[in-house]
């Protein structure tokens, strides 16, 4: 939580530092259509559409995995219950098991 924290802010001081040093105006074509602005301000904007679809890309992934996660959940508690009734078996049988020594050692 806090590494992302500082992350984010060394790029957003690194991103203010970059537009204070490039102010230049750029004339941008693409398409017919023509745009200028500082070379800051469109690269930051590229940048901010590339995050975006990065973003939006990693979705499937991100629910891909929190479906698997779910399922692997479910199937430690299936394998913990399991286990436990395993477990109780388990005495259920020592037990006999002893009972079983004792009367033949009585014998």
């Amino acid at each position: 939580m806090y590494f992302a924290l500082i992350l984010f802010l060394i790029i957003a001081i690194i991103a203010v530092i970059f537009g204070v040093q490039n102010t230049a105006v750029v004339t941008l074509k693409l398409f017919g259509f023509k745009l200028e602005s500082s070379l800051a301000l469109i690269l930051l904007v590229f940048m901010g559409i590339g995050v975006i679809l990065t973003l939006l890309f990693s979705i499937p992934y991100f629910l891909k995995n929190k479906k698997r996660i779910s399922s692997l959940n479910k199937r430690v508690k299936e394998l913990e219950k399991t286990l436990s009734d395993l477990e109780e078996k388990n005495k259920t049988l020592v037990g006999k098991s002893e009972e079983a020594e004792n009367e033949v050692n009585n014998i």
